[in-house]
């Protein structure tokens, strides 16, 4: 799939990636996912045990 240079590597912008630091892809601040391959969603901070 076609991205955006990231130094040496290909940032996914329909994964919410974003450059970090010209060197990783990383989601955008605040943001998390499960795995390299899956979309970027607002991080939802659960401490409690459920």
């Amino acid at each position: 799939k076609e991205g955006f240079p990231c130094g040496e590597m290909t940032c996914q912008e329909e994964l919410g990636e974003v450059c970090f630091e010209d060197q990783s892809c990383v989601c955008p601040f605040g943001q998390k996912r499960s795995g390299p391959k899956e979309k970027c969603r607002p991080g939802l901070v659960q401490d409690s045990a459920s």
